[in-house]
Order: structure tokens, then C-alpha cells, then sequence
């Protein structure tokens, strides 16, 4: 045997290693310790790495949406990742290349992640980082106890909608230099858990932001403002405030939002859609229509993302 040929089988012998490794049917699944039918949770993990590799891939496996953070980078991308059905919790696989996101030292690997609908879940999310060394060998990284978890700042009501706020701000959640110690260990499910996953492959259908426009009037109504769009959209919403107190309770359509008191904050969407022409913002004594600079709609729609662009 030549050693062309014998070197390209060993290639493929580590790619194949490689990719068993990662495949998301032998990933475990975690979630919070106590999971209940609204909370959004924050997972974390930290990676030791001694020399850059070649290639870095991370594969994500959910029961709801995510959004996956790499040294607090934001590799998703998307909007309501994964695409899915409303109201179901199906388990759903994505895999991300993330070789331009790792460094050399600790790595930070952070998941938001969000129920598909409101309904307790014992299996939330499963996650494995592996990739190539410089050598051609094959690294990978399994879950395992070390994953940290803790409830979001934002939630969902049990209608569905989504709660901004509702919890003391932590902007570095997802930052490799933070104070851990309200933070859980995550709860690893047993194997004998194992369900179906759908493996979201190179070409997939995935939700996007197409277009950014503001309103074309609004009408004060009493202790509320009402935006009129001119024409319906399905997406998300962004308001820019100013000056608002902290604490301030503020009602944007079906959202619900607690005011942080910065000098200048935005309340946006994660995990859900609107569908409306006409938005309606209202609050509780400390709401003054003054605060609000500026209402947006981010129109979303559905295209084929290519993981080889």
C-alpha cells in the first residue's frame, strides 16, 4: 500500500472518530435541577485549551430554542433557533462551526436557552465541542458535571408570552469572568432517557430579521400610546428607552417588561414572535410616553441557511 493511500485512510478513520464522537444521539441531555413550565435557563461550561485547533465544531441538541454563545460571541445567528413547529418540544440538532471563536487558554461556551412553549422539560439541552488539533488528531469534549445553570433574567407567562427583566440584570452571564455562585450544577439525564433527535444537516430552513421599520404614526389614548405600523408584520419588537425607573412595570403588546433604570435600555424579543399592525404600550404610575425614543418592527422571515457559507 502506497503511503498516499495509507495516510488518507488514517484521515478518514479520524474524521469518522471525529464524527461518532459528536454525534448528537450519544450526546447527554441537561437541564436546571427543578424545571418548571416557564423559566428560561442559562447554561455554561469552560474549556481548557492548550493550542488552537484546526477546526471547531459545536453541536446543539433542544427541546425548545436556543441561542449558543462562544466566548460571548454569538454563533447562532438566527432568530428562534431552532425553526420548529409551534408547541411542540421535539428534540432538534444543530451543528456550528466555531474554529473563529476559540482561543488558546479558557473557553467559554454559553447556552440561553427557552421552552418551545410553556410546559416543564426534563430534557433541555445537550452539547458537544470537539474538533481537529494541528496534528490531525481528533479532540473531543463531553458533557459532564462542571456544566453550571441558573434562571434567566427573562421568562415566559403561561399564555405563552414572553417576560423581559423579570429578574436582577447579569449582562456577563455568558463571560468567562463572572461570579459563579448562585449558579446550579446542571442536572445530566441518564442514558436510559435517550429520544429521537432530527439532525439539522449543511442545508436547513432557518428564521431571520428581513427588514427594520418604524411606526407610521401613533395616537395617545389616555396613560397608553398606540403605534400604528400601517401594515401588519410577524417578528419581533424593539423599544428604545429613556430615563425609565428601575423596577418600572411596562406592557408592550403581549410582552411584559421590568425597567433596569440605565440611562438608555431596549426591550426586544428572544424566544417568541408578534403578529400585529397596531401596538399598544401602556405602564404602571412611573410611565411616562416621554421615555419612549423609539419603537421598531423587525420583520422576520423564513429562508435555506447554508452552514458552507
Amino acid at each position: 500500500m502506497s503511503v498516499g493511500k495509507y495516510l488518507t485512510i488514517i484521515a478518514l478513520i479520524v474524521i469518522y472518530i471525529s464524527e461518532t464522537k459528536a454525534n448528537p444521539y450519544q450526546m447527554q441531555w441537561m437541564a436546571y435541577p427543578h424545571p418548571d413550565d416557564t423559566a428560561q435557563v442559562w447554561f455554561r461550561n469552560s474549556y481548557e485549551i492548550a493550542e488552537r485547533p484546526v477546526t471547531a465544531r459545536i453541536t446543539i441538541a433542544s427541546t425548545g430554542y436556543f441561542e449558543l454563545y462562544v466566548n460571548e460571541r454569538n454563533v447562532t445567528g438566527d432568530v428562534l433557533t431552532p425553526l420548529r413547529e409551534r408547541r411542540l418540544a421535539n428534540a432538534i440538532a444543530v451543528t456550528y462551526d466555531v474554529t473563529r471563536f476559540m482561543r488558546v487558554g479558557t473557553n467559554t461556551v454559553a447556552v440561553w436557552y427557552s421552552p418551545s412553549f410553556p410546559h416543564p422539560e426534563s430534557r433541555q439541552i445537550a452539547l458537544s465541542l470537539y474538533g481537529r488539533a494541528k496534528n490531525g488528531s481528533p479532540e473531543v469534549f463531553d458533557n459532564d458535571s462542571s456544566w453550571l445553570c441558573r434562571k434567566a433574567v427573562n421568562a415566559l407567562s403561561t399564555e405563552g408570552y414572553e417576560l423581559l427583566g423579570m429578574a436582577e440584570t447579569e449582562p456577563k452571564w455568558n463571560a468567562e469572568d463572572i461570579d459563579v455562585a448562585r449558579w446550579l450544577p446542571a442536572r445530566i439525564v441518564g442514558d436510559n432517557e435517550c429520544v429521537p433527535i432530527e439532525h439539522r444537516s449543511r442545508m436547513y430552513e432557518a428564521t431571520r430579521i428581513s427588514r427594520i421599520r418604524q411606526q407610521k404614526y401613533f395616537d395617545i389614548e389616555g396613560d397608553s400610546v398606540v403605534y400604528d405600523f400601517g401594515e401588519a408584520f410577524v417578528g419581533l419588537v424593539r423599544v428604545t428607552l429613556r430615563d425609565a425607573v428601575k423596577g418600572q412595570n411596562m406592557r408592550i403588546g403581549d410582552m411584559r417588561y421590568v425597567c433596569s433604570g440605565e440611562a438608555d435600555e431596549q426591550a426586544i424579543q428572544r424566544f417568541t414572535t408578534t403578529d400585529c399592525r397596531r401596538l399598544l404600550i401602556s405602564g404602571d404610575e412611573n410611565f411616562d410616553n416621554a421615555q419612549i425614543q423609539k419603537v421598531e418592527a423587525l420583520e422576520t422571515e423564513t429562508y435555506t441557511r447554508d452552514m458552507k457559507e
